[in-house]
């Protein structure tokens, strides 16, 4: 209130000096503009900027401008003047108004509700290489995201909006929120369908291959990518606190992970569910996981592998990936990094999740699988 009350008083004494200045000055032009690039300059040096005072006071440059063209006396300055006054504080009003149209369409929400009442699942101390792998995947997440910062100003500096609206000054530099920065495209698009049919169930434990670390790493970054795609911290939108949260978007993956080397294709993704059951679950769908529409989607218990594959991340691994027959299977852990940690509560590197996962060689590649891949 302090900044709206001391733009008020500085355009109140701007408005009276000019007009002042109009009816009792010999040679008024002079110092009304003067006077108005004073209140432009003298408040830069005091790191105050106030987009209502500022305007005015070119607006009434222009204005002693027109009058003095027009060879009028100072009733028509006041005239000129008011209007001048109208205009400058017009704009900022604009602005706000659209900023409240704004803010009822992002506004303020609770996620408590969606999150699940249980913590994320303790893990035994992570492995080296998993860690390794949360820290590379942390850089990705950790961006500082400018969609966040509008929403942030959209409802934190609320207050100031009327006298230090983004879109003036310097500030224009970074252009403040809009109906067209704080959409997310491909977050409101459709479901996106599995890239093949489900597939059977895994051969015995005993004819699995696993594959070596070096054919593994490619993996690893595609479900690296997978992770990323599916939380997307941009559309964690601004998070105040779990309770305060302006323009989530449900985790989701909006394609198919990219194909990884030597020919191998995602088959099948799914979502292994472990907070929601006592058991952990995988939800089948036709369509690749989508948080907010698995409320009503059917679940199965884990198959053979997935149990395995769940054994080993819980007990400090982040991925399994095993050949299995004519495909590739892997199971890969969804820990929390420090930007889960507001919503999902626990600590950094809590289990909130599995992917699973079934690949198959492309039938276009050229390239002959070795004994591991």
């Amino acid at each position: 209130m302090m900044m709206i009350t001391i733009s008020l008083l500085l355009s109140v004494t701007l408005l009276v000096a000019a007009n002042v200045i109009a009816y009792r000055s010999k040679t008024p032009t002079a110092k009304v503009v003067c006077l108005c690039l004073g209140f432009l300059l003298v408040p830069q040096f005091f790191n105050f900027f106030s987009p209502p005072v500022a305007l005015l006071a070119v607006l009434l440059l222009l204005a002693v401008v027109i009058w003095r063209e027009l060879l009028r006396g100072p009733s028509s300055f006041r005239g000129l003047s008011l209007v001048a006054t109208m205009i400058a504080f017009a704009v900022p009003v604009m602005y706000a108004l659209k900023d409240a149209r704004l803010r009822a369409r992002y506004p303020y929400e609770s996620l408590e509700a969606r999150l699940p009442a249980s913590p994320a699942a303790r893990a035994m101390p992570v492995s080296s290489q998993a860690l390794d792998r949360l820290d590379q995947l942390e850089v990705r997440m950790g961006r500082s995201y400018i969609r966040s910062h509008r929403l942030m100003m959209l409802h934190e500096r609320s207050v100031e909006i009327f006298v230090r609206h983004y879109g003036f000054g310097v500030t224009r530099m970074v252009p403040g929120p809009s109906a067209q920065n704080l959409a997310l495209e491909g977050r409101d698009g459709p479901d996106i369908l599995q890239p093949g049919p489900p597939a059977g169930p895994p051969r015995s434990p005993g004819e699995w291959l696993r594959l070596p670390a070096t054919d593994e790493e490619p993996l690893a970054r595609l479900h690296e990518f997978g992770i990323y795609d599916f939380a997307f911290p941009e559309s964690f939108g601004y998070v105040k606190d779990r309770r305060h949260v302006a323009g989530f978007k449900p985790h989701r993956l909006s394609h198919v992970p990219e194909t990884s080397p030597r020919g191998w294709q995602v088959r099948t993704l799914d979502l292994v569910g472990l907070l929601l059951n006592d058991e952990p679950r995988v939800y089948v769908s036709a369509h690749l996981p989508r948080m907010g529409a698995l409320r009503g989607v059917p679940t199965r218990p884990l198959d053979k592998f997935e149990m395995v594959g769940l054994t080993a991340i819980k007990n400090g691994d982040d991925l399994l990936s095993v050949r299995d027959g004519d495909a590739i299977r892997m199971v890969g852990a969804i820990r929390s990094v420090k930007s889960c940690v507001t919503c999902h509560g626990g600590e950094r590197g809590d289990l909130l999740g599995a992917f699973t996962y079934v690949l198959q060689l492309d039938e276009k590649s050229n390239v002959e699988p070795r004994p591991g891949l």
